[in-house]
């Protein structure tokens, strides 16, 4: 009944709710739900779990200066926007469990181009459950109601402009301890996508797959993976998408390791025949501290997505760098490569972004941030190219 109710938005039924302040509403109302299970559930956990929750309302203001609030090349406008944030962090961890519940609400003010005002928000929950000694669950949700991309990569491969859009990702993951060298694991996991933009696609996809990890000795550990994809598109129609991976975690040290997978996906598309390419990916993570992380990835795919069924001939460059300089402060870097061409149209698009933020704890529970970001887009289509600069400041108060 879930994915039937999913459905009819996707197909663009009952689209009025999405114009209303619905979602204002829900997440104040989830917001107060949360405060209300927090209230009478820590005391049933810290009883049969022996467990430690921890609750946290904050606030944040920023400032942000845009050179580019409409991303575009021929009609670029300058804006200053104010946004004020309200959000809740849960975290409870035991010996059996844990789960966190991360919400925000965003008001984002635009002094001069008033009628861009708008309200955003992000969700996340997530639960891990060692069912036994050799079985662990894992489940995780993240909702995401947007005016603008959210990350260096989030427009990759993804209609161009400033508009709307709302995606919730499900995903859910059971392993199973064969011995101590096997592992099986199932997993499924959907992605919904909506967008108001005239003529864009919403999306319903869904994953199913099975993977077996076997684990040499304590730095190798060889993966295998099948997974099997139906993307439901609501202009377009349905696509197929077959995929295996084989590949590996090798630890370098005790804290840096290397993933390396290999494989192959047959994609069955909305249009044109049946194809088979090469998927390929690596990464290097250097895991410093739990705050403190050093990233290296690339990946080569040849796939639709959740923005559209035309299969992308995609490639990427992510850098991530999460780095405390002193005991006050930290920084986060990232820098993100990419280039990829839609086989439909032949649109080929390069993409290349960075992004700086700094974090300064003034307080116990004050902290200050700055941050500059930069992204640029090439294309042989010039309706898609823009270069877009902002810098922002800001301040987070706990309570």
């Amino acid at each position: 009944m879930f994915l039937m109710f999913i459905k009819r938005y996707v197909n663009g039924k009952h689209t009025s709710i999405y114009k209303s302040k619905f979602w204002i509403t829900s997440v104040q109302v989830i917001l107060l739900l949360v405060y209300i299970v927090y209230h009478f559930a820590t005391p049933v956990l810290a009883y049969y779990d022996d467990g430690e929750i921890k609750f946290h309302v904050y606030t944040k203001m920023k400032e942000r200066f845009d050179d580019n609030i409409t991303f575009s090349k021929n009609d670029k406008k300058v804006d200053v926007i104010i946004t004020s944030s309200l959000g809740i962090d849960i975290n409870y961890e035991s010996k059996k469990q844990s789960f966190t519940v991360n919400s925000i609400i965003n008001q984002n003010v635009f002094l001069n181009n008033t009628t861009l005002t708008n309200t955003s928000q992000q969700a996340e929950l997530s639960y891990l459950c060692y069912l036994s000694r050799y079985s662990t669950l894992i489940l995780r949700d993240i909702y995401t109601h947007a005016h603008s991309p959210l990350t260096l990569e989030a427009d990759f491969g993804k209609d161009i402009g400033r508009y709307s859009y709302q995606q919730n990702s499900f995903y859910f993951n059971y392993i199973k301890d064969v011995n101590k060298h096997l592992s099986l694991d199932g997993m499924y996991e959907n992605n919904y996508y909506y967008t108001g933009k005239h003529g864009s696609n919403n999306s319903l996809t869904h994953n199913i797959g099975l993977g077996l990890d076997y684990m040499i000795n304590s730095a190798t550990t060889l993966k295998l993976r099948y997974m099997f994809e139906v993307a439901d598109f609501s202009i377009d129609g349905t696509s197929l998408t077959y995929t295996i991976t084989a590949g590996l975690r090798r630890f370098i040290t005790k804290q840096v390791y290397i993933d390396m997978a290999i494989g192959g996906s047959t994609v069955k598309p909305v249009y044109g025949k049946t194809t088979t390419n090469a998927n390929m990916s690596v990464a290097v993570t250097d895991e410093i501290s739990k705050t403190e992380t050093v990233s290296l990835i690339y990946n080569k795919t040849t796939l639709p997505s959740v923005f559209s069924p035309d299969i992308f001939d995609s490639w990427k460059v992510t850098i991530k760098i999460n780095k405390n300089l002193t005991d006050k402060a930290g920084i986060n870097v990232a820098v993100f490569y990419g280039g990829g061409v839609f086989t439909k149209d032949a649109t080929k698009d390069h993409q290349i972004g960075s992004n700086i933020k700094i974090n300064y704890a003034l307080t116990r529970n004050i902290t200050g941030f700055i941050g500059y970001t930069y992204k640029a887009i090439c294309s042989n289509n010039d309706s898609r190219e823009y270069i877009r600069n902002f810098v922002e400041l800001g301040v987070k108060l706990v309570f």
